[in-house]
């Protein structure tokens, strides 16, 4: 059952998206790009992207509705904030959103997922966090843009 999600992404060479809970490259491009795709739609995330945005920026992405899977934390002080215990609520409740991480929340959506946005960053960044393993002989990859140190890269899922 595919919904409207469609996840969005940055890795390096090795598939890293992340070291110590954080981005270890900063790329201003990509993130106004990450904007332009998001903004006033549904983003999903995990309880640890959630907090490192929050530790980030000191507030959620603003104009988009955040939509964090957690267990541990169930409300937020801020506005367009939504906690879900399970990935089955949050599927069975949005039908249309972003896919934003972490890598476990990747995995949970990817079956869900008919669209990849990547932004491949050139080189090793020695992550400890990775995208996970998926078969890319059921997408098809179209690449969108190339720049000296990254590539912007759209999947989109084979039919069946």
């Amino acid at each position: 059952m595919l919904k409207n999600y469609k996840i969005i992404v940055a890795y390096d060479d090795k598939k890293g998206i992340g070291k110590d809970l954080d981005i270890p490259w900063y790329i201003p491009e990509d993130l106004k790009r990450l904007k332009k795709l998001t903004l006033n739609q549904n983003i999903i995330m995990g309880s640890k992207t959630y907090q490192s945005i929050i530790n980030r920026i000191g507030k959620p992405l603003p104009q988009r509705n955040t939509i964090v899977l957690s267990k541990k934390i169930n409300n937020s002080d801020f506005e367009n904030c939504r906690f879900f215990n399970s990935y089955q609520e949050i599927i069975n409740e949005i039908d249309s959103a972003w896919i934003f991480g972490g890598a476990e929340i990747y995995k949970l959506f990817l079956n869900y997922s008919k669209e990849i946005y990547v932004t491949k960053v050139k080189g090793d960044y020695n992550c400890n966090i990775f995208f996970p393993e998926i078969d890319y002989s059921q997408w098809n990859e179209e690449i969108l843009e190339t720049h000296d140190n990254y590539t912007y890269i759209k999947y989109i899922k084979k039919c069946d």
